[in-house]
């Protein structure tokens, strides 16, 4: 038995059609979001309410080592630094 596509070749089938949808839905939405549509606009800001946040995401990776600098420094005694 011998497969005639690869796992990521598959993978490419699938998320392209998705991904061009993805794309339709949202150019529909800026659409009728210009017009002027309540509906469009409540579901937009809704989206922009749980789309991921990179810069929220930086800083809690910095709170997170700064934490593990200060606890590695107060385990050897030494006092932290400002």
């Amino acid at each position: 038995m011998t497969v005639t596509g690869s796992s990521g070749e598959i993978l490419h089938i699938v998320l392209f059609p998705i991904g061009i949808f993805l794309i339709y839905v949202l150019a529909k939405l800026v659409a009728l979001a210009r017009k002027g549509y309540k509906g469009a606009i409540v579901l937009g800001a809704l989206l922009a309410i749980f789309a991921p946040d990179p810069v929220y995401e930086k800083q809690c990776k910095l709170i997170r080592k700064a934490k593990a600098q200060v606890e590695c420094a107060e385990e050897s005694g030494d006092p932290p630094s400002s």
